[in-house]
């Protein structure tokens, strides 16, 4: 596989992509109760002020999703 760019890929060391799994793992895992909590809080009567509170943290557990899946993927070709 290669990168963008038509390079191919620097392999990892086993040791550090095994790694580099474990945490994006813990982040996942740490994403999905911010998820179910955002979900829960926004199924309760909101202010127009903390509607916009959630909005923003939506718009950063989405970011750190992609974030997340990105670095998985550079695990994943690498390793």
């Amino acid at each position: 596989m290669t990168e963008r760019g038509g390079t191919t890929p620097t392999p990892l060391l086993e040791p550090d992509a095994k790694e580099i799994r474990r945490i994006t793992h813990d982040i996942n895992n740490a994403l999905e109760i911010i998820v179910q909590a955002s979900y829960l809080v926004n199924s309760t009567e909101l202010s127009d002020q903390a509607k916009q509170w959630m909005k923003l943290l939506d718009q950063g557990v989405q970011q750190a999703t992609t974030l997340n899946r990105e670095l998985r993927d550079f695990v994943r070709v690498r390793s």
